[in-house]
């Protein structure tokens, strides 16, 4: 029902925006896609997004962890550090991918590097995703 909802204010706002979509909208429009199990329209919306930011990378990035495309994480991990940096939740989608893909020393590298690489500090979040490596 919720989807159905969404999907009309997708259509609006392409009809209103065009492809100029405000970054907050369709920011809430790939969350709100990828929380409803869409994932693929999750990513076409992100993929048409001209502006995106951290808030845009951490919603695909945990939709796709959430549905289990861990993989496909770590392959738009590289692309993200171009358009943006990363922060605590965008480590926690990353090395959530890693534990339930099964992408240990992946998971390994990202961990261990955190602060030095990216300069986020741990915290129990991080160290709750590690637990099966």
């Amino acid at each position: 029902m919720y989807v159905v909802t969404g999907s009309w204010v997708h259509v609006y706002a392409c009809k209103t925006m065009g492809s100029e979509m405000d970054v907050m909208v369709g920011t809430a429009l790939v969350d709100m896609y990828a929380k409803c199990g869409r994932v693929d329209t999750a990513l076409k919306v992100f993929q048409q997004m001209k502006d995106r930011n951290v808030v845009t990378w951490n919603a695909v990035l945990s939709g796709l962890t959430m549905h289990g495309r861990g993989r496909v994480v770590l392959k738009m991990f590289p692309q993200m550090l171009k358009e943006a940096k990363p922060d605590n939740l965008t480590f926690i989608a990353l090395l959530s991918a890693c534990s339930h893909s099964g992408l240990v020393e992946q998971g390994r590298h990202y961990f261990q590097n955190l602060e030095a690489l990216y300069g986020v500090t741990p915290t129990i979040e991080h160290y709750a995703c590690m637990w099966m490596f």
